[in-house]
């Protein structure tokens, strides 16, 4: 499952399950103008190949170590870690994101889907997260 949680301006969403099992749906929350750290996987060169996308569009491709990024200023990729930052949330960046990944022969070996949601008020996603720490 993904884990979010937030601290300060950027929120921070990781996979954090390691099962078989894919959980696909979860959600993520960030600030309009602020960021969020997407943790995509744990190390790039486990996985031969990845596309991550946003309604078919592709943000990121990864093939044998070599990741290329959209033409988008906003969108960080830190291979070191698997994790993606975009800054500058816009409203038009709340969408659902699928990561699929490939093995070597570029056949399908699963994905995962995030939805994240921008929001304007850096209170209402403080106060989301506190009500959900308590149930």
């Amino acid at each position: 499952m993904w884990k979010c949680f937030s601290s300060g301006s950027i929120a921070k969403c990781k996979f954090v399950d390691r099962s078989i099992e894919i959980q696909n749906g979860a959600q993520c929350f960030g600030v309009l103008g602020g960021a969020v750290d997407v943790q995509l996987m744990d190390n790039v060169s486990e996985i031969p190949r990845f596309t991550w996308e946003m309604n078919n569009s592709k943000i990121l491709y990864g093939r044998n170590n070599n990741v290329t990024s959209k033409k988008d200023d906003r969108i960080l990729f830190f291979p070191s870690n698997g994790s993606v930052r975009i800054n500058d949330l816009r409203k038009t960046d709340s969408d659902e994101y699928k990561l699929e990944m490939f093995d070597g022969n570029g056949k399908s070996t699963g994905f995962k889907t995030l939805q994240l949601f921008v929001i304007g008020n850096q209170i209402f996603v403080f106060q989301f997260f506190f009500n959900v720490l308590l149930f």
